[in-house]
């Protein structure tokens, strides 16, 4: 549906404009409010499962079948995207997101060694 009836009606332009602010408004407040919670940065910023890293954002489109390569591209953008609506919401909670996540990989990391370690341990002492 149309925004406005009568572009030439310089109040309906103004009541259409602000509805539309209020709305976009609404919507940037409901991102920095699941943002501004770890559950929430946790969703969009996993480097594994959050929904930038599904979306291609921090790989390689690149695929030898073309249609492959054009479902990837694709996918590329909207992350893209999605990662510039969070920063225009909020640029520190962005942030604040990355470097949960690399530390989140970095302690991930370490548990997947000491794992590793104690298995080849355990290997050891029953030879």
């Amino acid at each position: 549906m149309a925004e406005v009836e009568n572009t030439g009606d310089r109040r309906q332009v103004r009541a259409a404009e602000s509805r539309i602010k209020r709305r976009e408004q609404r919507f940037f407040d409901a991102l920095r409010a699941v943002l501004g919670t770890q559950e929430g940065r946790l969703v969009f910023g996993d480097l594994e499962h959050g929904m930038l890293a599904r979306a291609g954002v921090f790989r390689s489109v690149f695929n030898a079948h073309g249609g492959i390569q054009g479902m990837n591209i694709g996918r590329q953008n909207y992350g893209h995207e999605l990662m510039a609506l969070i920063i225009r919401a909020d640029e520190e909670l962005y942030e604040r997101m990355e470097t949960e996540c690399r530390a989140r990989r970095r302690r991930d990391d370490a548990e997947t060694e000491i794992a590793h370690k104690r298995e080849a341990e355990t290997k050891d002492d029953d030879q």
